[in-house]
């Protein structure tokens, strides 16, 4: 690869995570508006693995918003970025996510933790990088009021593995 597309994918990496970042600040803030700000509206969202998804950018702003109205504290962090990039114009990042939250029926509902893996994929626009997809895979949560999730990120990358 030549060194201007080596800085080009730099860049990239670095607007893909800044924009992953406003993400988990607009989570939050349980502000659901500024969470799909970057998503197309024509994106796919999964957070079970053997649920519906979620599809396009109204429909997961509705669905956050209903979730978000209990949620009265929440920190979420990501990290460990991974990219793979499938053209100029298209990336697909894997991170890390712990999350915490409290809800407004605490303590009766038990505060949540999430230990995850985000699987999203990304595309170039006129205007910069938006968010066309997001898989959750849950290796562990905890909570009262919910079935425990583990384990669901152990077999991620088989098509990457071949």
């Amino acid at each position: 690869m030549e060194l201007d597309a080596q800085l080009r994918q730099l860049l990239d990496r670095s607007e893909i995570i800044d924009r992953k970042h406003a993400y988990i600040r607009a989570a939050d803030a349980c502000d659901a508006e500024r969470m799909v700000a970057r998503f197309t509206e024509d994106c796919r969202i999964s957070y079970t693995p053997d649920g519906p998804p979620l599809l396009g950018r109204e429909t997961l702003r509705e669905w956050y918003s209903t979730r978000l109205t209990s949620v009265v504290a929440s920190s979420h962090h990501v990290s460990n970025f991974e990219f793979v990039f499938s053209d100029a114009d298209t990336a697909t990042m894997y991170c890390y996510l712990y999350s915490w939250q409290r809800f407004a029926q605490y303590p009766a509902v038990a505060d949540r933790h999430r230990y995850a893996r985000y699987i999203d994929t990304w595309v170039r626009h006129h205007d910069g990088w938006w968010q066309v997809s997001l898989t959750c895979l849950v290796a562990g949560e905890f909570s009262s009021d919910r079935p425990l999730r583990i384990g669901e990120y152990l077999d991620w990358d088989r098509e990457l593995r071949g």
